[in-house]
Parts: C-alpha cells; sequence; structure tokens
C-alpha cells in the first residue's frame, strides 16, 4: 500500500452526546466519517511495553462513543475544520476534544508546530499524549480478526514489546456478525526515526490473519476547549 503524507483530524465524544442531530451537524462541516468506539483496551505489560510506566492517556475521552475523521492536504485547512467542528460541538452542548496528526507516508517532510494561542484561541493542549505513534489495522468481522492477545504476541514477537493501546471501530453502536469491524494496535513512539524503523521492520508474517495496513503518524496538536 503506497504511503502519503497527509493530515488527518479527528473529533472525540463520549457516548452520551451522539445523536444523529450532532452527526449531521458535523457532517455539514466537512466531519462525514464517524466511527463508534465498540471497544478500548490499554496494554499495560511492564516487562514488554514500549515503556515501563503507564502509557499516556491523556488524550483518551471518558466513555468513549464516537470518532469523527476527516483529511486535508495543509495544516491550516485542518486549524479551519477543527473550529468549525468544535463550535458545533459547542452549540449542541457536547464535550469533545480534538487531534491534528500527520500522516508519514512518501514525500514526508516534518510538520511544522501548530501555536495554539495565535491558531486556534480558546483551546488549550490536553497534557499526557503521545508524540508520534505507529498503527496497525484490521478489518473484517468479528470472527476474522486476530484476537488482541494474537496482536500483543504478534508486535512481541517482531519487536520485543507490546502496544500501548488496541481500539476496535464500526459504522454500528453494536457489531453484529456481519459488520465490518477495524481493530487497530497502536504504539507510542518518540521520533519520526523510530516511525520509520517500526514501519521498515515490520513483517506480515506471523499474525493468524493478516492486517490491511500500517501507518505511521506525528501527532502535532491535542487539545480541547478552555
Amino acid at each position: 500500500m503506497k504511503k502519503i503524507s497527509i493530515v488527518e483530524i479527528h473529533l472525540a465524544i463520549p457516548k452520551s452526546a451522539v445523536s444523529k442531530e450532532v452527526i449531521a451537524a458535523l457532517a455539514e462541516v466537512g466531519f462525514r466519517k464517524a466511527k463508534w468506539f465498540l471497544n478500548v483496551t490499554d496494554v499495560r505489560d511492564e516487562k514488554m511495553s514500549c515503556n515501563a510506566d503507564t502509557p499516556p492517556t491523556g488524550h483518551d475521552i471518558q466513555d468513549p462513543g464516537m470518532m469523527f475523521t476527516t483529511k486535508v492536504r495543509v495544516i491550516q485547512e485542518a486549524i479551519e475544520l477543527v473550529k468549525k467542528g468544535m463550535t458545533v460541538l459547542k452549540e449542541f452542548d457536547v464535550y469533545g476534544n480534538f487531534e491534528i496528526e500527520g500522516q508519514i507516508g512518501e514525500g514526508f517532510e516534518a510538520y511544522r508546530a501548530i501555536d495554539i494561542t495565535t491558531e486556534l484561541p480558546g483551546y488549550k493542549i490536553i497534557p499526557d499524549a503521545p508524540a508520534y505513534e505507529n498503527h496497525i489495522v484490521w478489518r473484517g468481522k468479528t470472527n476474522e480478526l486476530p484476537t488482541n492477545e494474537q496482536i500483543i504476541a504478534f508486535i512481541q514477537t517482531q519487536f520485543g514489546f507490546s502496544p500501548h493501546q488496541i481500539v476496535d471501530f464500526a459504522r454500528v453502536q453494536v457489531a453484529g456478525s456481519d459488520d465490518m469491524v477495524s481493530r487497530v494496535a497502536t504504539v507510542y513512539q518518540p521520533d519520526a526515526k523510530s516511525v520509520f524503523a517500526f514501519s521498515q521492520k515490520l513483517n506480515p508474517t506471523g499474525i493468524v490473519q493478516p492486517y490491511a495496513y500500517e501507518i505511521g503518524e506525528r501527532v502535532m496538536l491535542v487539545g480541547e476547549k478552555e
């Protein structure tokens, strides 16, 4: 799969705030891809994890319900979309947080820093968020996906550490036997060099079901309303 460098924006809201009205309003301002959080598993293995301490979880909302995603080419467009999306949430009196990330692919250059004070006034940075990430993504019906235990063992075998988090997403709140699910294993990384090294070393053999794709990202900003 050819990798390209692109800017990705996520808005996350709690389960109690999900409604048809909120989904429709966010779609109108550009957030047309909406998926439910089915399951969020933080992997805390002191012997095998990338870091021995609790992994960064400051960017995770309580009772995660739905994530809205869109992609653009330039950071400035991402900033404007965040403003529009967060304004919608404010109008509905819904708490949410946002992430602006840069996928690291072909033609990658270091994404510029975002000055939240001047570019996103009225918002604040959420501390304890990772700076870089690798994601390995499986897609299929629930019975076609590798288990969390199989994924952890697969990554441990190749790298000597565990993923930090495994999350299931779907377009339905409760996945039936015929619904498609995305199972995403995430490894937090300290820098772009580590992201590239992970991607280059990752080998698709040794897992029962092949993954759909792997991507690396720089987490440029995780924020919420002040």
